[in-house]
This record gives structure tokens, sequence and C-alpha cells, in this order.
């Protein structure tokens, strides 16, 4: 029997379902709140060095605003900006070129959003990600510096043009991160051992909203740019360590690649990828997700064998095949299910051996049919073996219904019961035989008026077993049954013409 099964994979870049705690944010007044940390490497030397910033901003009032800035030097320096507007600007100078460009997109104020800044150095290129979503850049703005050698978060390097807002989850990398993996990431926590992070700020510090005046830095939990925390009041629902908002669904970096394994049944087939698949194998499928990231999925099939058992059996009249009751030769097939839970199939050749009880009749004489067999009379009325009668032919020596036990080929079975009444009347051919006295007490005579031969003589009780037997006797002949008790016998006289046998009472 062949199955047929869909192998459903999911697109392992797609987002968790299930929100998780996003711990604390970092809340700017912007009135002189900012933070002030070592310069990253990976912005000393922009002309030769790639990176990636990315974080969570919630702005509260617009104005010139800086969400950070990294300056090396009056000429090697990068920041990216907020405009009166809520319009996001990049600034990037390399010491021999300067870019400046801005989206088209406003940020909303009060609502948390997601900023992604990329650089190519060797390109010369940027670009923005504003939710994971790629942004059209113009050129426009330009921008001032402040000392040199610092990094800061939130305002620029002299602490001026400082953020109205809230910040959480800042992350610097030294590659070009893609779409692809900016959308993988940019809702989770970090454990900040992931490839390519060289800086990561969770702001997961100090008491939301309490008493923090001791909770003064910023800890890098990748690297050694731990910020410090300057003109924050730190206490209170802002200028402080506040509960964050922010919808985290999962930790760690989505993978963009899975794998499963799979058992099926010889004769199944499975789909995957679209196709039927029926051998087993390594199989792999490239997906797309919403955000446009391409997730493998490598599927490890292996085929369990179907198993075919034979078996043979032999039965005198009924088997039980697996609940089914057989009654007739022949071969027969049944589906099991295995613990792999794979089909056995079990084929059965059945022989049934029957047994020939079937008899023919002549008078008093009865013949069983069956050949090469072991027999037992039986008399019926007493449902009780007659003693000495095993073989194929049976005599009569009463009257009476009588059947035989036949085991043939290993079996046995009982016919049906014939009924005998002939026994004590003389056979033809027999001439007339006198018997005297009938009841007798002691002696028993027989005579006749021919002169007839005897082959033999015999008394036998009603359950025919012999009592007496004589062949030295001539007519007339007397036989002594003193020693008999009383009942009644039958009494068998033998002659070259055949057999008669009679009814004796004795008293």
């Amino acid at each position: 029997m062949k199955h047929f099964f869909t192998l459903v994979c999911i697109v392992l870049g797609s987002q968790a379902l299930f929100a998780q705690s996003p711990g604390n944010a970092l809340h700017f007044d912007g009135s002189g709140d900012h933070v002030s940390c070592p310069i990253p490497a990976v912005f000393t030397n922009l002309a030769s060095n790639d990176f990636t910033v990315e974080t969570w901003v919630k702005p509260g009032a617009f104005g010139t605003t800086r969400i950070f800035f990294a300056q090396q030097s009056s000429s090697v320096y990068t920041s990216i900006l907020l405009n009166a507007s809520g319009v996001p600007y990049i600034y990037i100078s390399t010491g021999g070129s300067t870019i400046g460009l801005n989206t088209t997109t406003t940020l909303p104020a009060g609502q948390w959003s997601h900023l992604a800044v990329t650089w190519d150095a060797s390109a010369g290129q940027t670009q923005m990600y504003i939710n994971g979503v790629l942004q059209t850049l113009a050129s426009g703005g330009s921008t001032s510096g402040g000392p040199n050698g610092l990094m800061a978060i939130g305002s620029k390097t002299d602490g001026t043009q400082n953020l109205n807002g809230s910040l959480d989850e800042f992350r610097i990398w030294q590659d070009v991160r893609t779409a692809c993996e900016i959308n993988a990431t940019m809702h989770h926590t970090l454990n900040g051992n992931e490839a390519g992070l060289v800086h990561y700020y969770n702001f997961d510090q100090g008491t939301a909203g309490g008493a923090n005046a001791g909770a003064t830095s910023l800890p890098d939990l990748t690297g050694a740019a731990t910020g410090t925390l300057n003109n924050f009041a730190l206490n209170g629902a802002s200028s402080n360590w506040i509960a964050s908002d922010l919808v985290i669904t999962g930790t760690g970096e989505t993978p963009l690649s899975s794998s499963s394994t799979l058992s099926i049944c010889q004769g199944d087939t499975i789909v995957f990828a679209g196709n039927p698949v029926f051998a087993g194998g390594i199989y792999t499928d490239t997906l797309s997700s919403s955000s446009g990231c391409d997730s493998v999925h490598t599927l490890t099939l292996s085929v369990n064998p179907v198993s075919t058992h034979s078996i043979t059996a032999t039965t005198c009249d009924l088997y039980n095949f697996n609940g089914d009751i057989l009654s007739a030769a022949g071969i027969y097939y049944d589906t099991l299910v295995s613990a792999a839970g794979c089909d056995s199939i079990v084929e059965l050749t059945l022989t049934v051996n029957s047994v020939d009880v079937s008899v023919s009749q002549s008078g008093h004489v009865l013949t069983a049919n069956a050949t090469g067999a072991t027999y037992q009379w039986l008399n019926c009325q007493t449902s009780t073996p007659l003693a000495g009668a095993t073989s194929a032919t049976y005599t009569a020596v009463f009257n009476g219904q009588f059947a035989v036990l036949v085991t043939q080929n290993g079996c046995t079975d009982t016919s049906a019961c014939f009924t005998v009444n002939t026994v004590g009347v003389n056979e033809a051919g027999i001439p007339e035989l006198n018997v005297y006295p009938n009841p007798a007490q002691d002696f028993i005579t027989i005579s006749d008026q021919a002169g007839t031969l005897l082959n033999s003589v015999s008394l036998s009780d009603m359950q025919g077993r012999v009592l007496l037997l004589r062949n030295d006797l001539t007519l007339p002949a007397q036989l002594n049954v003193q020693s008999l008790p009383g009942g009644v016998y039958l009494l068998t006289v033998s002659t070259p013409n055949g057999k008669s046998t009679r009814r004796i009472l004795k008293m």
C-alpha cells in the first residue's frame, strides 16, 4: 500500500511569534543627557573599514539631535542625525570624501523605530534601513564636529545636539549587514558572541524608573567601549533607566538554515519542495521569507523496509489466522504494522487434512472406507469403545448402533452411527439349526437335519466379548454354560455356508 505525505517546512528567517521581556531602555531628556565612549576601532579608518550601526529609537520631541556620533579626527567621522521634522540623516567622512544623505521617511514620535546604517568602504556606499526596509537616500545636509577620539550616544562628541527620546539595543558590526541579516536579528536580543559583532549595548542596567545614582555606566557586552552617562537625573521616568516597551521576540540570531530527519516506509512517498520523494537520501529546499531572506532546509530521509514473513500450517478442521477462521486449504495474506510503523506482510500456506469417515454396510458387517488409518469401533448407545474392534471391518454380534473413530493423516474424526438389526437371523444358504433348551441352565445343544459341518461355535455377551469358542465340535454338539451368570448371550455358529447367530437366555 502506498501513502503520500506532504512535508511542510517553516521559513526560519521569519519572526518568532511569542513576545519576551525587552528589559530596560535609556531615556534622554534632550537637555545635556548623553553617553560618551572610547571610539571603536571600526570607526578609526573609514576609508578601509566596513561597518553597520543599528539601534531602536523612540523620539520624544524633534529638533536637530544626534543618535550617535563617532569622531576619530576632524576629517574622519560618522553620525546619524534626526532633523527637526524627524527625518534621519547619515554623515560619513573618510578623510578623503564626505557623504551626507537623508531619507524621505519621517520617524513617528512616541513610537519605536529600528534604524540600521551600513557602510561599504571599498564601494564608498552607505545604505539605511528603517524597520528592516531599505530606504531611498538623497544628498543633503552638513555637520559640525566635536572632540576627537570619542564616540557619543545621544549627542555629538562635545555633548551638544542632545537626543530627546529613548534608545535600546545599540549594536556596531564590522561588516556590511544584509537586509536578510538585519531582519533576522532586529527583533531579538543578542548573545554578544555573534560573528561580526564588535560592540553591543543592551541598556539593561539600573532599576527601571528608580533611584539609579550609582548606575552611571553603559556596559559594552562585546567590546571594550563601555560608555559613561553624563548629565542624567537617574531618578524617575525621564533622564533615567526606564522599562522598555519594545517588542522583543527572541534571543540570538535567527538561523537561516534548518534541518530535519524523517523516516518513511518502503512504498510510501512524501512531497518535498513540491516534488514526490520516495528514496532515502539528503534533500535541500531553498525558501524565501517575507523579508526576502533565503532559508535552506535540509531533509535527511530514511526508508524503512516492508518485511514479508512466510509460515506454513496444517490443521484437521479450522485455523485461526489473526482473527480470521479458515477452513479451506490455500495461501492467505495478512498485513501487520511493525514498531517502526511500516507494514509487515505475513503469507500463510495452509493445509487442511481431512478424515474419511464414510462407512459401507452389508447387513451386520460394517466397513470403514478410510485407508492408511487406524480404527476404533464404538457402541453409539453407550458411547463406549468395543473391545478388540480395531480393524477396518466390524461384524456386529448384537443388534444396535455403531460408529467408527478414524485416525488418518494425523487427524481424528468419528463417523455417523449405523443401525444393525439383523443379528440372530439365519443367513441364506444355512440349513435350519436347532438350539435348545432356550432358556438354558447347564448345557446348550446344537443340532440340524442335514449333517452340517461346523467351522466354529462361539458364545459372546451383549458387549461383543467372546466368552466361549469351540473349533472342534461336530453336530449334534453341546456347550457347557454352567459357569456363566444369568443373562442374554449371543450364540454364533459358523459353517462353510455362512453364519447364524441366536440369542440365548441363561437362567
